[in-house]
């Protein structure tokens, strides 16, 4: 595998409360699956989800997501 061949892109959605942000962006990690219609997901997806939730406060943000990698097998 080619580093340079990797495609990676990052996106966010925005909205007000409760219009279903979070719920969208499990369905896309497949933590939860769509009652009807289907989500289509092309390479690897590692959700990062309620970031508040095992994050160390001694290390930086960019230390946390690197930490937090590093114990999915990332």
């Amino acid at each position: 595998m080619y580093l340079s061949r990797l495609r990676r892109e990052c996106f966010g959605i925005i909205g007000p409360n409760g219009s279903g942000k979070s719920t969208l962006l499990k369905i896309i990690a497949k933590v939860i699956y769509p009652n009807s219609d289907e989500v289509f997901v092309k390479g690897k997806v590692v959700p990062i989800l309620e970031l508040g939730v095992g994050f160390n406060l001694e290390l930086t943000a960019k230390e946390n997501i690197y930490l937090h990698g590093a114990i999915m097998g990332i």
